[in-house]
């Protein structure tokens, strides 16, 4: 083990008195992991920071891991029929994307699990879109944003893998189809942790029954499972009662997506070995 490695781990163990990360959702965007992390948060085995978003591996990596588990301490205790919380994370849906920060994970919390979740990439994208809009970042119509992405994205993805300390704020804002070409991201994943410590959901799957899909992750993560605490509509969870919807895609444009992401899903199918039926529903 080298130093950097077994002080990480000192750290580790010292900053959260023997509890480090168990899990990390580490994606997608706009896929649901505001929902799966609060339906966590309600579990009376599981322990969660009062922020959703860290960002340690992505954006905040040289504050070093002192500052990481700091974050991490400030989780609530949580107390039930269950017992005291057993397991611990976070949820910071950019890491899948991010070029470092799977690499990062790895060296640093190596027996954690991570769980993503994935949704239609065209779905996912228009998602993106109007984020950005109510955000105050876009002012394009999704039709323009979908054509000028290559220009506006020109070259950043490799700015920020080559420059570790580099933070591209367009690729955070702008990145509406290049983040849906999951076969890429997952390809990373898989090259630093096996598949064992992997659980994707269909986010679909977690729309139509969040309970099912919340099982599914109390099973992978070692816990009891129990009934999802609050709300189960994933509006309400993400944006609350009375929430603005935004107007259909446009047709032309959902084909011209669809046709995009046809060879880029295949791939991730056969990555997987799982067929997510986007487009068949």
């Amino acid at each position: 083990m080298n130093l950097r490695r077994f002080l990480h781990r000192t750290w580790l163990r010292i900053a959260s008195h023997g509890r480090k990360p168990t899990f990390l959702i580490i994606g997608a965007a706009r896929c649901g992991t505001t929902s799966l992390f609060h339906y966590l948060a309600g579990h009376p085995q599981v322990a969660v920071p009062r922020t959703k978003e860290i960002h340690f591996f992505d954006f905040q990596y040289e504050k070093g891991i002192d500052w990481y588990m700091k974050c991490l301490a400030s989780t609530k205790t949580q107390t039930g029929s269950r017992g005291t919380p057993t397991v611990c994370g976070e949820a910071s849906p950019y890491y899948i994307f991010h070029p470092h920060a799977i690499q990062r994970i790895r060296m640093d919390l190596p027996e954690v699990k991570l769980i993503a979740l994935l949704r239609n990439p065209v779905d996912r994208a228009y998602s993106h879109y109007w984020h950005m809009m109510r955000l105050g970042h876009e002012s394009l119509s999704f039709e323009e944003a979908v054509a000028r992405e290559p220009e506006r994205l020109a070259g950043e993805l490799e700015r920020t893998a080559a420059d570790a300390s580099y933070h591209s704020y367009a690729l955070v804002r702008h990145s509406y189809v290049m983040r849906g070409i999951y076969a890429d991201q997952f390809a990373r994943v898989l090259r630093h942790f096996p598949r064992s410590q992997v659980k994707i959901l269909r986010s679909e799957n977690l729309y139509a029954d969040p309970q099912r899909a919340f099982d599914e992750v109390a099973d992978f993560l070692g816990i009891e499972r129990c009934a999802i605490a609050g709300p189960q509509n994933m509006t309400a969870v993400t944006e609350g009662t009375g929430a603005w919807v935004p107007p259909p895609m446009g047709r032309g444009v959902r084909r011209q997506l669809a046709e995009f992401f046809r060879p880029h899903n295949q791939r991730l199918y056969e990555l997987l070995g799982r067929d997510f039926a986007w487009g068949r529903e």
